[in-house]
């Protein structure tokens, strides 16, 4: 009798240990350079996800906090910034079959007045009952922006920059690039968006791709902006903030600020105006029950933590 209780003491423990061993990467999908969708690398720490759970219900933690030990966020956190890939803007013409919807502003391209056209296409099932188009005109050269939101098409689409986005400004810190704004795409949420960037020394348009709401902002308080893009969250995918600049005339992007300390999905990073010069970058790094939040001040590529009197 007590060599069958032990062999089941001893299944029993293989059942438990099997079941606790199940890891999975942190994944957030952000559209950059192109209409592909980049995955994030795997978190520093796995994640622990229980089975029984789904959505918002599941349990995540990491190694740490199942011990009970809570890492703080570091002092400084380095960002990763790479190379921006511009893709040259193509030429194109609407199809004849295409109907025009509106035609508004856009601003100018290398001192040349622009007008974004929008153009709906009947689809021929009812999978895809429509499909829009953009059709810029700059200088009697028309080039064709594919699978445009359908709310560029209504009558009294916004002007707030939520369809279309006009800043006509250099990037910090050089005189080949401008940015000339940006135009929302289809999506399965708001926030996705085609950003034009001029090149001056090559007379060329181009332009990358990426999900948020964009914007000039001093980051570090030396007087230049830099030009973010606020990710406000959206399904799975936390608040995020990425932060674009030029270096040695490369345009680089840093397309998260949270991704050097990630360790569950549910951390996020968001910016702090409230008046304040410059402005605070707060990080939530979630462990298990417990949370962290630290403010941190951006310079040169660097997150710098401001550490609070006791």
């Amino acid at each position: 009798m007590k060599y069958r209780y032990g062999w089941i003491i001893i299944a029993s423990a293989a059942m438990l240990a099997s079941g606790c061993g199940a890891t999975e990467p942190n994944v957030r999908e952000q559209h950059v350079a192109g209409q592909q969708q980049h995955s994030y690398a795997e978190n520093v720490n796995p994640i622990v996800q229980n089975e029984a759970a789904s959505g918002d219900d599941a349990i995540e933690r990491s190694p740490d906090a199942a011990s009970g030990l809570l890492s703080p966020l570091p002092d400084e956190i380095s960002l990763s910034f790479t190379p921006l890939q511009l893709e040259e803007l193509q030429q194109g013409v609407p199809d004849k079959k295409w109907t025009l919807k509106r035609t508004i502003s856009f601003g100018q391209i290398n001192k040349r007045e622009a007008e974004l056209s929008i153009y709906e296409e009947l689809g021929e099932s009812d999978i895809i009952s429509r499909s829009y188009y953009g059709v810029l005109l700059v200088n009697k050269t028309s080039y064709l922006i594919r699978d445009v939101s359908a709310s560029l098409a209504a009558d009294n689409a916004e002007t707030d920059c939520t369809q279309t986005c006009l800043f006509q400004r250099m990037l910090p810190g050089q005189t080949r690039y401008e940015l000339i704004g940006g135009i929302e795409l289809l999506a399965n949420g708001p926030g996705r968006a085609l950003y034009l960037v001029y090149d001056h020394e090559k007379h060329q348009l181009t332009s990358f791709e990426s999900w948020g709401m964009p914007d000039f902002i001093d980051l570090d308080g030396d007087g230049a902006d830099e030009f973010i893009i606020e990710f406000q969250g959206l399904h799975l995918s936390w608040p995020d903030l990425s932060i674009l600049r030029v270096n040695n005339g490369v345009i680089e992007l840093s397309p998260s600020v949270v991704d050097p300390v990630r360790c569950n999905q549910g951390d996020y990073a968001v910016i702090i105006r409230d008046q304040q010069s410059p402005p605070l970058i707060r990080l939530s790094n979630i462990q298990y029950e417990d949370k962290v939040m630290d403010d941190y001040l951006y310079s040169k590529g660097n997150l710098i933590k401001i550490i609070s009197s006791p």
